[in-house]
């Protein structure tokens, strides 16, 4: 995940760059003619796989790595008549699951046993993020790299968690097994605890960027919550992502 978190950064350093260079070189030269100012606005529909962890400020916790998925609307809105600048709004729907395994045993040649255990959170989420966004249009050709940053609103809709457990021995042939399962749900505190009750409303940050190539667009995002989630633990995401503008 540090990794993953590396190279969206470098990403985002290598989107900003690129379009600054882009705006320096169109520029040079005092009088130097330049193209319009692209102030369209744009409607969008994206997917985007969305790595999430759940970071615990607490000492020898460790944190969880979630995979996500997103499906979203965005909408860009010109707020300005003589510079690319946006205001961007959307509305998409997270499916995160995170999920945990482990198993032991031992076999000779009258006996043997083994036992097994799985843990699982699966969550979903309706996310609201509202970006301020500056299109940097590359001349003479029909890309445009569009860097970002704004607040998010998420509702968590649902999170349950699952565990399952199972154990069996053998004896001069003879088998025994058992097996039980648990479940609960996260924003309840008779399951969960006070201390351990996920919040169903989160608010946040996220920085980005968008690559477009006609009516194509891939980009990169990374993000935080500025509230927790539970007690000393919040949600880091990063997104990559690609969709299609109208």
């Amino acid at each position: 995940m540090k990794n993953l978190k590396l190279y969206v950064s470098a990403c985002l350093l290598a989107c900003s760059t690129m379009a600054s260079a882009q705006f320096t070189t169109g520029n040079a030269g005092g009088g130097a003619t330049t193209s319009a100012a692209d102030t369209e606005g744009w409607s969008k529909i994206y997917v985007s796989y969305d790595p999430m962890t759940a970071e615990y400020d607490v000492d020898g916790a460790d944190d969880r790595d979630f995979t996500g998925i997103s499906f979203g609307f965005a909408k860009g809105f010109s707020i300005s008549q003589s510079m690319p600048l946006f205001v961007e709004a959307g509305l998409g729907l997270t499916y995160g699951w995170w999920s945990e395994e482990d198993s032991d045993g031992e076999k000779d040649d009258d006996y043997s046993w083994s036992e097994s255990y799985e843990e699982k959170i699966k969550m979903f989420s309706l996310k609201v993020p509202v970006n301020l966004a500056y299109k940097f249009a590359i001349p003479n050709s029909n890309i445009s790299v569009t860097p970002y940053a704004g607040i998010s609103m998420r509702l968590n809709l649902s999170a349950k968690g699952e565990e399952e457990y199972s154990y069996s021995v053998t004896y001069d042939g003879e088998t025994e097994s058992e097996s039980d399962s648990n479940d609960w749900d996260l924003f309840d505190e008779d399951d969960m605890g006070e201390d351990n009750t996920w919040n169903r409303f989160q608010i946040g940050w996220q920085i980005g960027a968008n690559v477009d190539f006609n009516n194509f667009t891939v980009g990169v995002q990374y993000g935080s919550d500025f509230n927790e989630i539970s007690e000393k633990c919040k949600l880091s995401t990063t997104s990559i992502s690609v969709g299609f503008k109208f």
